[in-house]
C-alpha cells in the first residue's frame, strides 16, 4: 500500500506551481475568448499581435480566468476537506494541510458540519499533550454505504469540465511551449 508524506515546497516547486496555474488560466481565458488550440494571441503580452488595447483586454481576460481557477480552487478545498473527513482526517490534520489551526478548521461552519457529521460514534483518546479528546473511530462505522455527499450530475460536469480541458490541450506539453 502505497502512503503520500508532504514535504514542504522548495522555491522551484513554488515557480513550477505559479506556472502550471498561469498557463491553465491563460489557456482558460483563450477558451472562453472563443480562440482555437494554437490561434494567437500566446499570452496576454504577445506585441506580435496585439496593441495596446488589444493587450489591455488580454490582461483583463487573464485576471477574470485566474479569479475563476481561484473560486474553483477554493471549492476543491472544500469537497476535499469533505472527504478527509469521510476518511477519519480529523481537524489539527485538516489544518495542518491547509496552514491553519484544528480550531480554524473547526470554526468554519461548512467544514465543521462535514467533519462533525460523520458516521460512527466518537471515542475518547489521548492527545500528545496529554488531554482527553475524542476522535472519530472508523472501526465502529456502520456497515451499510454511507450517503453520497455529490449530485452525480455534480461529478460528471466536473469530470467533463476535466476532459474539455484536456482537449484543449492544458494538461498537454504543448501546452507547456507556448
Amino acid at each position: 500500500m502505497t502512503h503520500m508524506k508532504r514535504r514542504e515546497p522548495t522555491d522551484e516547486d513554488t515557480a513550477w506551481l505559479r506556472e502550471t496555474v498561469r498557463e491553465v488560466s491563460w489557456q482558460y481565458a483563450r477558451r472562453l475568448s472563443g480562440l482555437a488550440y494554437g490561434e494567437p494571441p500566446r499570452s496576454p503580452f504577445d506585441s506580435n499581435v496585439l496593441d495596446e488595447a488589444g493587450e489591455q483586454a488580454a490582461v483583463l481576460a487573464h485576471l477574470a480566468a485566474l479569479h475563476d481557477v481561484q473560486t474553483s480552487a477554493e471549492g476543491l478545498i472544500d469537497m476535499t476537506v469533505a472527504v478527509a473527513g469521510e476518511t477519519g482526517a480529523t481537524a489539527p490534520a485538516i489544518g495542518q494541510a491547509l496552514g491553519v489551526t484544528g480550531a480554524a478548521v473547526r470554526k468554519k461552519k461548512k467544514w465543521s458540519d462535514t467533519l462533525d457529521s460523520r458516521p460512527g460514534p466518537k471515542r475518547p483518546a489521548r492527545a500528545a499533550s496529554g488531554r482527553e479528546t475524542w476522535v472519530w473511530d472508523p472501526a465502529q462505522l456502520p456497515t451499510e454505504a454511507p450517503e453520497m455527499r455529490w449530485e452525480p450530475s455534480e461529478l460528471a460536469r466536473m469530470r467533463d469540465a476535466a476532459t474539455d480541458l484536456r482537449k484543449e490541450g492544458v494538461s498537454d506539453d504543448r501546452a507547456r511551449e507556448q
